[in-house]
């Protein structure tokens, strides 16, 4: 199940990190990251660009077992690109209520 956060990670006049979404699971969530920064470097795993003076990417961060209700500090540090040890506090009861109204792929103990 997909929760919208639309939450920044990291904003400077140099770069920005952001946290867009997490797809959760009944085990755990994925985060989708978007960065944009100086053209120094091509990620490659997830994609990315760079035209003239930026460069943009995206890629994703497991969080296993899922959280528990209350606050989850997200913490992000690239000290290459400038960025010092950044964080922020998403809302993990909603990621716990996203994972409530999961469809298992198999029941328990085997395959469909």
């Amino acid at each position: 199940m997909a929760v919208h956060l639309g939450k920044f990670l990291h904003r400077s006049p140099h770069m920005v990190v952001a946290v867009r979404s997490a797809e959760v699971y009944s085990t755990g969530c994925s985060f989708s990251l978007s960065w944009m920064g100086p053209p120094t470097i091509a990620f490659t795993s997830s994609g990315g660009s760079g035209a003239g003076d930026e460069l943009a990417g995206t890629g994703t961060a497991w969080l296993w077992p899922l959280t528990p209700a209350g606050h989850l500090r997200l913490l992000a540090q690239w000290m290459d690109f400038g960025l010092a040890e950044s964080s922020v506090v998403l809302d993990g009861g909603t990621l716990r209520d996203a994972a409530a109204g999961v469809q298992q792929f198999w029941a328990e103990g085997g395959q469909p």
